[in-house]
């Protein structure tokens, strides 16, 4: 709970216009989504994981409810990233390396000339191929 009380405390109105920046920004789709990406590097507990989770997106859509956010809510996604054969255990710089594979592709997948589905504000369960940690 901690974690979700410092997300929102890092989602002060001023703090959103970084994400206002850069959905805007020409190079973008219109409806690109933006959001958070969480990598499960334990996987003893799928409770917790799961709380976490819904806890994660509550704290987000809370937050963006309370600033009348609604253009930014349904364009949130919270990327579970969950894959024990390649994440379980992983060390900082191997999340690192995999976030960078994953945002890479991301960006790519959300250029402008590129049509993008799935976005709606729930939590998307990553694919394989982009967030198993190897560059490519």
């Amino acid at each position: 709970m901690a974690d979700a009380i410092a997300l929102l405390k890092a989602m002060l109105p001023g703090d959103l216009h970084g994400i206002d920046k850069s959905l805007t920004e020409e190079d973008t789709q219109a409806d690109a989504p933006w959001g958070f990406a969480v990598y499960r590097v334990s996987h003893g507990n799928d409770a917790v994981w799961n709380r976490m989770l819904e806890s994660i997106g509550e704290s987000i859509r809370s937050r963006l409810e309370l600033q009348s956010r609604d253009d930014l809510l349904v364009r949130r996604h919270l990327v579970a990233v969950d894959h024990p054969a390649t994440h379980d255990r992983l060390k900082p710089d191997g999340i690192r390396v995999a976030f960078r594979t994953w945002a890479t592709e991301e960006l790519k997948r959300n250029a402008a000339e590129q049509p993008i589905s799935g976005t709606g504000g729930g939590i998307v369960e990553s694919s394989e191929d982009i967030a198993d940690g190897n560059p490519t």
